[in-house]
């Protein structure tokens, strides 16, 4: 659900600050975790003998991460996006909730069985993977208003147009002060 909200609805800006320092472009980082994310739930409805590892261990993931913001004092986790707003400790009770829940089914123990064919697994990580690099550059043109009828003028042209813009004002002051030496 998380992905999905900030897939649809999300910025960077969303993402942990922890993120931010991986020496990364904080867009790549934020489709990949779209990605990640979207590709462990098909994999664990899918193939759950491998997707209940995965998901476990995104949980334990997501736990640390909202103690290090819980701590920090963010009044936000980010996790559904902007839209959304949950502090850090709401949503350490639901994801460690959903974590307990599926240890309590004991995994482990069970013959879990895989739905559909082989090939439908890999080719579901491989779309989830590419869906928001696709999904959000879809979004990026718009038309432009069309002007008021008013005899010969050309029609509208697209003009392009960002679902977010990824500002990074470091470079930006590294930038000037090394033109104006």
């Amino acid at each position: 659900i998380g992905a999905s909200f900030k897939l649809f609805a999300g910025t960077p800006k969303d993402l942990p600050p922890v993120l931010f320092e991986l020496g990364l472009e904080i867009d790549l980082v934020f489709r990949l975790a779209i990605g990640v994310e979207l590709s462990i739930v098909s994999l664990a409805l899918l193939r759950p003998a491998i997707g209940w590892r995965l998901l476990a261990l995104q949980y334990v993931i997501f736990l640390g991460l909202l103690v290090q913001l819980q701590a920090s004092g963010a009044e936000s986790c980010g996790c559904m996006g902007s839209s959304v707003t949950l502090t850090p400790l709401n949503m350490m009770a639901i994801d460690g909730v959903l974590l307990a829940l599926l240890l309590l089914s004991k995994p482990w123990q069970r013959a879990l069985t895989s739905c559909g064919p082989g090939w439908l697994a890999p080719a579901a990580v491989l779309l989830f993977m590419a869906f928001p690099w696709v999904y959000i550059d879809a979004g990026s043109a718009t038309p432009a208003p069309a002007p008021a009828e008013t005899g010969d003028q050309a029609p509208a042209a697209v003009t392009e147009k960002p679902r977010y813009v990824v500002l990074e004002p470091e470079e930006r002051v590294r930038s000037e002060e090394h033109t104006s030496e």
